[in-house]
Parts: C-alpha cells; sequence; structure tokens
C-alpha cells in the first residue's frame, strides 16, 4: 500500500475568503504570501479559523525574527499602511480574533498586513502575554516604544496594588526570566502615549518576589493577608493578585509543603504580634 503523504505548506488546505465573498482552498505558503488577494479566513466553523490564526501568528512571528525577511516585509507593505498598524491598540475588544478582524475594518487593511505591521514592531510576545494574563484574570497594558532604537512593544502586570513590567521577546527561550515583573527595563523607552498611561500607575519601584505571607501584594503583611489565607482555606481559591502558584509558596507559612490552618495561625499571631 502507497504511503499516503501531505504537504502542509504547498497542497492547499488553508480556506480563505475572496474579495468577490468566493471561498478558496489553498497552501499554507500561499496564505501568507498573497494574503493581500484575501478579506479573511473563512473555515467551516470559527473555532476552525481561531486555530489557522495561531498557525499563522506563530509562522510570522518565526519568520519575523530573521533580518531578510522583516526587510522583505517593510519593502512589500505601503507606508501608509505601515503607519495605521502602528496605531493598532493592543486592548480594543476581548480576543485577539476578534480584535484583529475590527482593526483590519476599522483601519482599511488587509489581514496580512495588520499582521505584518504588529511583527515589524515586534509587538507579537507583548500581545500573547496580554491575552495569557487577562485569560488568567490579571490585570495588564501592552507598552509600545523602542528598545536601542527598533520599534518593540512589552507589558504593563498588575500583581497586588503595584505595576510591574515584563518583556516577553527579550526572555524568549531563556532558562532564567530577566526582564519579567521588573520595576524598570534597560533600554526601553516608552513612546509619548504609553509613556502617559504609565504614569497613571503604580509602577513598583522594586522587582517582584514572592514574600511568606504577603498575600496581597500590597508590601507588607496585615489583616488583608489573613482574609485572604483564610478565603483560600474555605474555597480552595487563590485570590489578591498573585498567581496561584505564588500565592501557594506564599502562603506555606511554617514550610512544611502543606497550606492549612496551622499556616493561618502564624500568619494570624504574626500580624497580632503575638509571640510564644
Amino acid at each position: 500500500m502507497k504511503e499516503i503523504e501531505f504537504n502542509l505548506l504547498t497542497e492547499p488546505w488553508v480556506r480563505v475568503r475572496r474579495p468577490d465573498n468566493t471561498v478558496q482552498e489553498v497552501s499554507l505558503t500561499d496564505a501568507l504570501l498573497h494574503a493581500q488577494d484575501y478579506v479573511d479566513l473563512a473555515g467551516e466553523m470559527p473555532t476552525q479559523d481561531a486555530a489557522v490564526l495561531r498557525l499563522l501568528l506563530a509562522v510570522l512571528f518565526t519568520a519575523g525574527s530573521y533580518p531578510r525577511i522583516r526587510a522583505f516585509l517593510r519593502r512589500q507593505l505601503p507606508e501608509e499602511r505601515l503607519r495605521q498598524a502602528r496605531g493598532v491598540k493592543a486592548d480594543l475588544l476581548a480576543t485577539l480574533g476578534k480584535w484583529c478582524k475590527a482593526q483590519c475594518i476599522l483601519l482599511g487593511v488587509t489581514f496580512c498586513e495588520l499582521l505584518a505591521g504588529l511583527l515589524l514592531l515586534r509587538q507579537g510576545y507583548a500581545l500573547l502575554l496580554y491575552r495569557l494574563a487577562l485569560a488568567a484574570g490579571v490585570d495588564v497594558r501592552v507598552v509600545s516604544g523602542s528598545v536601542n532604537a527598533e520599534s518593540h512593544g512589552w507589558d504593563l502586570v498588575k500583581l497586588g496594588v503595584r505595576w510591574y513590567q515584563a518583556d516577553a521577546a527579550w526572555d524568549a527561550g531563556a532558562q532564567v526570566h530577566r526582564h519579567y515583573l521588573k520595576a524598570s527595563l534597560s533600554n526601553h523607552q516608552p513612546d509619548g502615549e504609553s509613556a502617559a498611561v504609565m504614569g497613571q500607575h503604580f509602577l513598583s519601584p522594586t522587582d517582584f518576589t514572592v514574600k511568606i505571607g504577603e498575600l496581597n501584594g500590597s508590601g507588607g503583611i496585615d489583616s488583608t493577608d489573613v482574609q485572604l489565607l483564610y478565603d483560600y482555606l474555605v474555597t480552595g481559591k487563590a485570590s489578591g493578585g498573585l498567581s496561584a502558584a505564588d500565592f501557594r509558596k506564599a502562603a506555606d507559612i511554617n514550610g512544611d509543603g502543606a497550606i492549612d490552618v496551622y499556616d493561618l495561625q502564624l500568619l494570624y499571631e504574626s500580624v497580632c504580634g503575638i509571640s510564644e
């Protein structure tokens, strides 16, 4: 029996919609190189479009790490389109798919031009971190600016009452995260609008660290932390702004690897100034 082969790069399988509203299957390569000829993805279900969109984004962001490909994209994009793409805001709509489609309509740019604009701005990782943080219930903002005179994007992340800076692009592939939840990021210069937004938020003066007993991120241990630990023991759900993993680390007061009433008792005594 002959083994069946299918080349995802060259054989047609991506459903796209043309300007005349007809649907066509094209290869992954054609979908990217000739995206200016299509107005939208056209999967049989919206979930298919979301899955294909994630694949297209992954290919574009990976390709964009090569200078020759980035230079080619710059040459292909009209300056007017590129300028419009630079003005795209990361938090207009709740989902990335709806947001991209809405921006294409508002700006009058094609889907490919929008993605290429984001790619050239190095916003890809910032947008991904933005979506992941929102999905986890963490307040986040996207910052646009430059690093070493090149357009770049990163994020502001709120933990407790403080905001921290995070650059997922610079930490991509690193074993040690040196640009994550920092008070400041070296060589990162926000543009005028982003600088104004940052000025309206309480930026932490120090890098984020998990402190035992500090569950609300306020910078100290007080009765609120006791209440948060009590709520956790009752409901099993972490709250207060920390991630679930960081909350459990901070809530293990006695360091025995378990979170229980003994930790609550120790935290209560610490807040009340009770000692043996």
